[in-house]
């Protein structure tokens, strides 16, 4: 806002000038008062071809040079790590940028991000705390891209519904079966990287949540088994979480172990 007094022409001529951002465009609106009014108008922004719904989106600053990402967070039922259509889209997921001054908005399952610097590799984090079902993790919580310039990238993000493990390992003794303290099993995977050291209950007793579908075998820790001079009945035990919705369920997994006969001459 501004006030200018014309001393030679005896002119006095009031200005007004407003700008708003919105998330969808930038207005700027100009008002000039005096013997001569002047009203302008003028809306500025970007329209941005979307490949996830094919629809176009407004933004609100010029794009040319600039570039942004779409991450679409779906729950991977059949195990593919493609989106398909008929899988459920993860709402409440949040995209963490490492070094990035940008500005992001999420609806529904899609966090999308712009104002990116084009050919720059960005560090992405993935928060999940936020996530309606706690059994739904995202395959890769950290990754990396490359922007792209002039154009809005789409990145799958692909979430599984971890599984639960349940068992027993008792020490078989005169007195019967019976639980051993401080004792621990390895979950280690068959078709992945995963592995696990897993505590058990005073009871004996085995429990576990969060293991992501594949392949697995368990067994009783070897240094343990040593310290106790004892072997497990079986040696070891395989198991697969599927792939579902909900997340898989596995019991069974029981141990028993025996003392080593000694060795007599």
């Amino acid at each position: 806002m501004g006030i200018q007094r014309d001393m030679v022409n005896n002119l006095t001529v009031a200005s007004l000038l407003l700008t708003i951002d919105f998330d969808f465009m930038r207005t700027t609106t100009s008002l000039q008062a005096g013997d001569h009014p002047v009203q302008t108008q003028t809306i500025s922004g970007a329209l941005v071809y979307s490949g996830i719904n094919h629809s176009i989106d407004a933004y609100g600053l010029p794009w040319e040079g600039t570039t942004g990402a779409a991450f679409r967070m779906f729950l991977d039922e059949n195990g593919n790590g493609i989106y398909d259509t008929n899988e459920t889209l993860v709402e409440g997921g949040s995209v963490n940028l490492e070094h990035a001054a940008s500005f992001q908005k999420s609806s529904k399952g899609v966090v999308t991000i712009w104002e990116l610097l084009p050919y720059e590799r960005y560090n992405v984090d993935i928060r999940d705390v936020a996530i309606v079902n706690s059994l739904w993790v995202p395959k890769q919580k950290s990754f990396s891209f490359v922007a792209e310039p002039n154009t809005l990238k789409i990145i799958d993000v692909p979430f599984v519904a971890v599984g639960m493990i349940e068992g027993t390992v008792l020490r078989a003794s005169t007195k019967g079966n019976e639980p051993v303290a401080g004792l621990k099993v390895t979950v280690e995977g068959i078709t992945n990287s995963n592995r696990y050291t897993i505590p058990l209950f005073q009871d004996g007793s085995l429990y576990y949540v969060g293991i992501p579908p594949g392949k697995y075998k368990i067994a009783i820790d070897s240094a343990q088994l040593a310290m106790l001079n004892c072997i497990a009945e079986p040696a070891k035990r395989e198991f697969e979480i599927r792939a579902t919705s909900q997340g898989d369920e596995i019991s069974g997994l029981d141990f028993l172990l025996r003392l080593i006969p000694s060795m007599k001459k």
